[in-house]
Formats: C-alpha cells, sequence, structure tokens
C-alpha cells in the first residue's frame, strides 16, 4: 500500500464520519424541534382557555 493511498483511506474515513455525525446532528435537531413545536401548541391551547383581562379594555 503506497502512502497516496493510505492517505485517500483515511481522507475518506474522516469524511465518511463527518457525514455520519452531521446526519445524526440533523436527525437530533428535527426532533428536538418537533418536541420544542409541541410544547408551543400545548401552551397557546392553555393559554386560549385561561380567560384573560387587559387594562387597555
Amino acid at each position: 500500500m503506497s502512502n497516496w493511498t493510505l492517505f485517500f483511506t483515511f481522507t475518506g474515513v474522516a469524511v465518511t464520519t463527518a457525514q455520519l455525525f452531521r446526519f445524526v446532528d440533523f436527525i437530533e435537531r428535527s426532533s428536538k424541534e418537533h418536541i420544542v413545536f409541541q410544547g408551543k401548541l400545548q401552551l397557546l391551547e392553555k393559554l386560549k382557555e385561561k380567560l384573560w383581562t387587559f387594562w387597555k379594555n
């Protein structure tokens, strides 16, 4: 195995690993955003149920 083959093998492994971690981060980020979005929807529903009075009425 020549030095160039070893270099390109390590480079390929490093790039593939980086892409794998980017994909995993994308999945985690989208699931966290979904949870946050669901939490905001629940908060809005609770706020709609409560009778609010304002001083400018």
